[in-house]
């Protein structure tokens, strides 16, 4: 069926609507209040809905944070996969930037709280080691195609690289006053002094890139 004759209901366009709500709502509490402190009421409350109604989209918090991460996960896949051809890697630097410089601060600490619950939940840990490691499996077989590196080289890189993204992120939640430029500058640094001159910016690397994420 192509594309332009799938139509849509009102009623799952309000459906989307009050699940975004819901999250909406979800990361003002956890911000504000920590996950664990955040009850389903305090949820409910923010999203100007009753208790009842909440449990209709989501059974538990764990279930609103999975929900959470799932529709980061894949507003990141739409974002690369509709990247132009020209330019890749200065797209993807936009990207990057928007997520660990321009984003709001409270984008951060809700990284953070949910790390912390990561930690002591089995549920959400499971969610974070499965998005991790698709996350590695995207980003080395693209990086690994361009630099022609062996993989597990590719794989060294990007462990250090996850790791200075993830350091930024924290650094961002932990104070206000934090200038993240310099730690963003010396990653992107990293990334770009590990390949090729000109290999990021090659049709071939955003092929690849679509490849790793279809």
């Amino acid at each position: 069926m192509p594309i332009d004759d799938i139509t849509i209901s009102p009623a799952e366009v309000s459906q989307a609507a009050r699940r975004q709500r819901i999250f909406d709502a979800a990361e003002r509490c956890f911000v504000r209040n920590g996950f664990h402190r955040t009850t389903m009421q305090d949820v409910a409350a923010a999203a100007e809905m009753s208790v009842g109604n909440l449990y209709r989209y989501f059974p538990s918090k764990d279930a609103i944070v999975l929900g959470l991460s799932e529709r980061d996960r894949s507003e990141a896949h739409d974002l690369i996969v509709g990247l132009s051809d020209d330019d890749l890697w200065p797209a993807l630097k936009g990207l990057l930037r928007e997520h660990v410089i321009e984003s709001p601060r409270e984008k951060s600490i809700l990284c953070l709280e949910i790390w912390a619950e990561v930690t002591r939940n089995p549920r959400l840990d499971e969610m974070h080691q499965r998005i991790e490691a698709e996350n590695m499996v995207w980003f080395t077989d693209f990086f690994r195609r361009i630099a022609g590196s062996s993989k597990d080289e590719v794989e060294a890189m990007m462990m250090m690289l996850l790791t200075q993204l993830k350091g930024i992120m924290v650094d961002r939640a932990l104070s206000a006053s934090y200038d993240a430029e310099p730690a963003f500058a010396h990653l992107i640094a990293s990334i770009e002094a590990f390949f090729p001159p000109h290999a990021l910016a090659s049709s071939d690397a955003t092929k690849s890139l679509k490849g790793a994420l279809s």
